[in-house]
């Protein structure tokens, strides 16, 4: 026979036999404890394969609740699988924690997965939508105009890559194109200045990380004045001009 508790008072559920013999089970009864998605979405760009950590939070309550069994489960065919167990333990600070792999999802395609508190209804849903890489957007976070002595190392780039609704996109490929020419002054107006000397050139890319954003190393000569001229590009049509500046 199940008993559930019908409030948080203490009970007495007592069986007997008609030959008197009887026992007694005592029981408080609580509040459920409640499951709640850190992490809930995932916008990926379509094609790629991704490597997403999901993170669900156990209050008992309102407190974190340690210990507890959550489990997560993949809708069959949705792109997305559990790396090791699918049940994992809530830490002191009531959060678990598993690895997922994502894709690779088509576009406009969306993969599901569950998590849920073992012994009980709460279940959030966790989602991965394969978003067009070719609609991309960049903008721009830090780094991309610099104007720095000889001296001093010029700071990384970094930009993020947003889809088509402006979610950061993950797993998104960013071009960069980097041009270093040898620094001159301004000219002097109403006259034609020679042309810089190229010094060095270099193309790379690099994969958005969850929050879309991607990091660059601009192009530099220790020691010698120079004007980097670049452009980070993604997609159909999204770039970020960079000019990055080294003299006296």
């Amino acid at each position: 026979m199940n008993v559930l508790a019908a409030n948080a008072t203490p009970s007495i559920v007592t069986a007997s036999l008609t030959n008197g013999s009887s026992l007694q089970a005592h029981f408080t009864g609580g509040t459920p404890p409640v499951l709640a998605s850190l992490t809930p979405q995932l916008s990926l760009a379509a094609g790629a394969t991704f490597t997403w950590t999901v993170q669900a939070l156990v209050l008992n309550a309102g407190k974190p609740a340690p210990g507890q069994s959550v489990v997560w489960t993949a809708t069959p065919n949705s792109g997305i699988a559990t790396q090791g167990s699918a049940a994992v333990l809530t830490s002191a600070s009531g959060i678990a924690t598993t690895t997922l792999t994502v894709g690779p999802l088509a576009e406009g395609q969306t993969g599901t997965i569950s998590a849920c508190l073992n012994g009980t209804s709460q279940c959030v849903v966790y989602t991965a939508f394969g978003s067009r890489p070719e609609y991309a957007s960049l903008v721009a976070v830090s780094g991309t105009a610099q104007t720095l002595a000889v001296s001093a190392p010029p700071a990384a780039v970094t930009l993020r890559l947003l889809d088509m609704d402006g979610n950061p996109m993950a797993g998104g490929t960013v071009a960069l194109y980097q041009a270093l020419y040898a620094w001159a002054p301004p000219c002097v107006q109403h006259t034609v200045c020679p042309p810089s000397t190229l010094l060095a050139s270099e193309s790379s890319t690099a994969t958005s990380a969850i929050d879309g954003s991607v990091t660059f190393s601009p192009a530099t000569l220790p020691g010698v004045s120079t004007s980097l001229i670049a452009l980070a590009t993604s997609g159909n049509t999204a770039t970020i001009p960079i000019a990055i500046e080294q003299h006296p």
